[in-house]
């Protein structure tokens, strides 16, 4: 998904944004998950599996452990957020961090052609930043909804900083 993004989604307005069809995204996902290869055609199913896979993992990439100090992370002053956001990311597992970092790569991407495809880092936090972490009870305010967005936005921004 993220290749296919990268050569053929950069300039595509909403890439991201907007849902790919429901069938095409599930015959995609069938076919991933049944170890066949599926050729897309269409930005917008390769971004909707890329985020449906995320959001289907067992436990969130950024894992249940950082949702707590994530919810507190707006609450710092701006010089002690980007050193938190490393020492916060120590805390991953090392696959978790891997495949998060070759996300934000993409999503880099995605927010360099912004003039074109009218995502920003905080239009591109929105529609990914809920796929990353999420609580372990079905108790999700918007107000944390709120908090895993703006950290989503500082870490797409900083990330570059953080490689």
């Amino acid at each position: 998904c993220i290749h296919y993004l990268v050569w053929h989604g950069l300039q595509t307005e909403g890439v991201l944004r907007r849902s790919g069809s429901s069938a095409k995204v599930q015959e995609a996902k069938n076919a991933f998950n049944g170890g066949s290869i599926y050729i897309f055609d269409d930005v917008h199913v390769a971004s909707s599996l890329l985020k449906c896979f995320f959001r289907e993992l067992p436990e969130p990439i950024l894992t249940y452990k950082l949702f707590t100090p994530v919810c507190c992370f707006c609450n710092l002053s701006e010089g002690s957020k980007v050193p938190t956001l490393r020492k916060l990311l120590t805390l991953l597992p090392a696959e978790n961090y891997e495949l998060l970092f070759y996300l934000l790569e993409m999503l880099g991407e995605v927010i360099r052609f912004s003039g074109v495809n009218k995502m920003n880092s905080n239009n591109v936090a929105i529609v990914i930043g809920p796929n990353l972490l999420w609580s372990d009870t079905d108790k999700i305010s918007l107000s944390s909804n709120q908090h895993i967005i703006s950290f989503t936005t500082i870490l797409i921004e900083k990330a570059r900083e953080l490689l």
